[in-house]
């Protein structure tokens, strides 16, 4: 840097900024102070767009002042760049219109461009003429695009871009522009290819207007185009893709659906909690439904709203209690089941290491059964108990009264716990014990349900736990003693 930039004239400082998780990593910007403001403009003269290590400078004066930076005034966006157009280039087609703070085209990891870039103005009233003489202009056999440049919460808000997938090899731009335009006025549309000019399967159409891209992606998702059923969606960058990755999920996996629940029914029901950006139904090749789907939504506490309040309903019509929960990929699913299955069996003598149970809070209450009275709970019960449940003990003459509400409330949970996989239902009971164990021994309930999930016992066994609380209080009692007793004989 100091050996660039002091070829114009002596230079007072430079910093480069660096991260500061990483401080031998640079952020990829610094500043450079001149002793004499002659020689900063000289620098902004000849070394703007000089290659540092390969990759081309860009130099503007430092704004100290963040809220001009931000308010993006007189900054101007232009895309459809032909990739031979550069920074220079694009500098000496807009330094007509009036005093430029900055210009930039964006370049991928190998310095190729991507098609688009910023012109920042001085001056507003600059900005706009721009846009007014060179919005729709071709630029080395390229119409191009020009418009205010709006900051990345408005695009999102606004987003007009839709990505479509599942194209036929035979599919042209002009297929895709005529099955689209009937929603509204299409910018432009754009179809992936390879060296060869064959298609990658995949293309971009973007409208002039947000509501129009917003009903196509909902009218033409799973609709045919050609021979295949083309999927369309809200385009997302893969910056936006790799954010959302870190975030906690809006994606919501919904099933026991009825046969008659579709794409639109599913987004009616689930409408009242938040902003869909999608929801669909899985199909199996002949259309019929597959009893589950998924719904998007805009933000993490939409879809939190959605499961407090969908998760266990039954919808009208209908004979299945709902399940709701946050989409996990296969693989993550897999290493969860793996964690909970994995467990090791609680060895009396000492306290074992990982017998930690956090479950998530979204569960439903599980079924009641009867509670087995085992002398050793770590052992498993071995026989059930002739006492029959509660809820079926008789008075004079067998009649019954009605059973207790939590049982009532179990009984009616039955079916949605039938519904879960086999190889699951150890993991649903530890989300029902968690909460209740919590109650009684807060500070050892991750260990406890640990224990009980791992100790031998029969589904049935650790159902009732979860019906009958005074049960379930001495066994918590009885864990804590055990506990209690392996850490004392590893402190003899």
């Amino acid at each position: 840097m100091f050996e660039t930039f002091n070829t114009v004239g002596p230079v007072a400082s430079i910093r480069v900024c660096r991260d500061s998780y990483k401080p031998f990593q640079s952020l990829g910007y610094a500043y450079v102070n001149f002793h004499n403001p002659t020689h900063a403009e000289r620098a902004l003269e000849l070394l703007n767009n000089k290659p540092i290590l390969g990759k081309p400078c860009r130099i503007m004066w430092s704004q100290r002042d963040p809220s001009l930076r931000k308010s993006g005034l007189g900054n101007i966006f232009i895309k459809n760049l032909d990739a031979t157009i550069g920074i220079k280039e694009l500098h000496d087609t807009f330094t007509e219109f009036g005093e430029i703070l900055s210009c930039k085209v964006a370049v991928d990891d190998n310095g190729k461009s991507k098609g688009f870039g910023f012109v920042h103005f001085k001056n507003n009233e600059d900005a706009q003429k721009a846009i007014e003489r060179v919005n729709g202009l071709t630029l080395k056999g390229k119409k191009v695009y020009v418009g205010l440049f709006l900051p990345e919460r408005e695009r999102l808000k606004n987003w007009t871009n839709i990505y479509v997938k599942n194209l036929d090899p035979s599919t042209t731009e002009e297929d895709l522009e005529n099955k689209f335009s009937e929603f509204g006025k299409v910018i432009n549309v754009a179809i992936r290819r390879d060296e060869n000019n064959v298609s990658k399967g995949f293309g971009f159409v973007n409208f002039e207007r947000h509501e129009d891209a917003e009903r196509a992606v909902r009218e033409l998702d799973s609709t045919d185009l050609g021979t295949s059923k083309i999927y369309c969606n809200r385009h997302h960058k893969k910056n936006q893709m790799r954010s959302h990755e870190r975030l906690p999920t809006a994606n919501l996996f919904i099933k026991n659906l009825e046969d008659d629940v579709d794409d639109d029914v599913l987004r009616l029901y689930f409408q009242p909690y938040g902003h869909i950006i999608s929801a669909k139904v899985m199909v199996d090749e002949r259309n019929n439904s597959r009893g589950f789907g998924f719904v998007c939504y805009s933000n993490y506490m939409e879809a939190q709203r959605a499961i407090e309040a969908m998760h266990a309903n039954v919808l009208p019509g209908c004979s299945k209690a709902l399940y709701v929960a946050p989409h996990e990929p296969k693989d993550v699913r897999r290493m969860k089941l793996v964690q909970q299955f994995s467990i090791r069996k609680l060895n009396p003598s000492a306290i074992p290491p990982y017998p930690y149970y956090v479950p998530p809070f979204y569960a439903s209450p599980p079924p009641a059964y009867p509670v087995p009275r085992a002398s050793n709970w770590h052992h498993g019960p071995s026989q059930q108990s002739s006492r029959p449940p509660r809820a079926y003990q008789g008075g004079r003459g067998g009649r019954s009264g009605p059973p207790p509400q939590h049982q009532r409330r179990a009984y009616e949970d039955q079916a949605n716990f039938s519904a879960i996989p086999e190889e699951q239902r150890r993991l649903y009971l530890g989300e029902k014990l968690f909460p209740l164990i919590s109650a009684i021994e807060p500070a050892l309930a991750g260990k406890i349900t640990g224990m009980l999930l791992d100790s031998g016992w029969t589904l049935e066994a650790l159902t009732g736990l979860v019906s009958d609380p005074a049960s379930l209080a001495g066994k918590v009692k009885e864990a804590k003693e055990v506990l209690e007793k392996a850490q004392k004989d590893n402190r003899t």
